[in-house]
């Protein structure tokens, strides 16, 4: 028992330890920002799964905008942007997600692992830098999801990043201001383009709670609420007429299993239209309703699925070693699925939850069986 105590005690010791940094360097083009990791340890399959991440950047306001973006590890896209907030108003923040997972770096303690590349198709501002801690507070007010976040299944639950780098590249680096001049910006939906239209989404009782901003008000003709699984096809599912109150609010009282997007499109009178950005909502499950028992295991355990049963997916189960034990696929119908670890040695495991809808559920557990 003191054994498996001290195991225990060792993963949380090296998960609250590990950190993962980030770097953005110039390439030779004087064009291409490219986004790379250096991990402080090292994480092979399936510890080496990156289940969510984040990179936010703060430039100079004026028309930035990153476009091309070529993926190099994981799906990444730039959706959620902050222009000139009332906060501070002289910058503008650019944000990418990484879309689903990561499983194919094996991540080496002081090996760079590049990520993706962008570049500068609008207007000449100023280099991108990593948003800090003082960027991130000034906006907290408005809930905005501005930050660096990296969650790798070795490191533990929580937020492995730890900071950012500088490359070799980048200490070479000379001044400059990249990216070519953009015409009008403008010109893509009407004269309209610089006007606030923020949208805020959040997760009620009726289903997913939709508020918009939006000026120009006075010429508008009406709001098209917009919703997608995957973040680029998205299919109208509500019309909402303009009115005169300053906040526009609209309820999708049927989101799906899963990542959510919405954007919303505002039509004018004369036929333009502009969009909203897209923001994005999970409406899974209480990750806390999913439980594994007995734990420690003997023979036999549960894992209850509390709303996760209403998901279709796969379980999988790992040795510390990164074995993988069991595979198990779930049954949308059932709430509890029971697992045999009679053929198990003693020791801690790791339990993944995998479903094409949610993001990956993590558990850990010991077995004892009574040999």
């Amino acid at each position: 028992m003191r054994t498996l105590v001290f195991l225990v005690m060792l993963f949380v010791s090296t998960s609250a330890t590990a950190q993962i940094k980030f770097a953005v360097e110039l390439q030779e083009d004087k064009k291409t920002y490219l986004v790379k990791l250096k991990p402080e340890a090292s994480y092979a399959s399936p510890l080496n799964i990156t289940n969510t991440a984040q990179v936010s950047f703060v430039v100079p306001t004026g028309g930035f905008q990153a476009g091309n973006i070529q993926n190099i590890k994981g799906n990444w896209q730039n959706n959620n942007n902050v222009v000139a907030p009332e906060k501070n108003p002289t910058k503008d923040y650019l944000i990418f997600n990484l879309v689903g997972h990561i499983k194919d770096v094996d991540y080496v303690e002081g090996e760079e692992v590049a990520l993706f590349t962008f570049q500068n198709v609008g207007k000449k501002t100023g280099k991108p830098r990593f948003v800090q801690n003082k960027d991130i507070e000034m906006l907290q007010a408005k809930k905005l999801n501005i930050g660096n976040q990296i969650s790798v299944l070795g490191a533990g639950y929580t937020n492995a990043y730890s900071g950012t780098y500088v490359t070799d590249a980048q200490e070479e680096e000379e001044e400059y201001e990249e990216g070519p001049e953009s015409e009008d910006t403008q010109v893509l939906y009407g004269t309209f383009i610089e006007e606030t239209f923020d949208l805020d989404i959040t997760v009620e009782k009726e289903g997913i709670a939709l508020e918009w901003l939006a000026e120009q008000k006075a010429k508008t003709a009406n709001f098209t609420l917009e919703k997608s699984m995957d973040g680029f096809d998205f299919t109208p599912i509500q019309t909402v007429e303009a009115e005169l109150e300053e906040a526009v609010r609209a309820i999708d009282d049927t989101p799906d299993y899963g990542t959510n997007y919405y954007r919303v499109k505002q039509t004018f009178s004369d036929g333009s239209y502009r969009y909203s950005d897209i923001q994005q909502e999970q409406f899974l499950v209480d990750e806390a309703s999913i439980t594994v028992y007995p734990n420690p295991v003997r023979d036999v355990f549960n894992l209850k699925l509390g709303h996760f049963s209403k998901l279709e997916g796969t379980v999988r189960i790992f040795s510390m070693s990164g074995i993988e034990m069991a595979t198990q696929q779930l049954d949308a119908s059932r709430k509890t699925v029971r697992i045999n670890t009679t053929d198990f040695q003693n020791g801690m495991y790791f339990l993944i939850i995998e479903s094409p809808n949610s993001k990956m559920v993590e558990r850990q557990f010991i077995v004892e069986n009574m040999k």
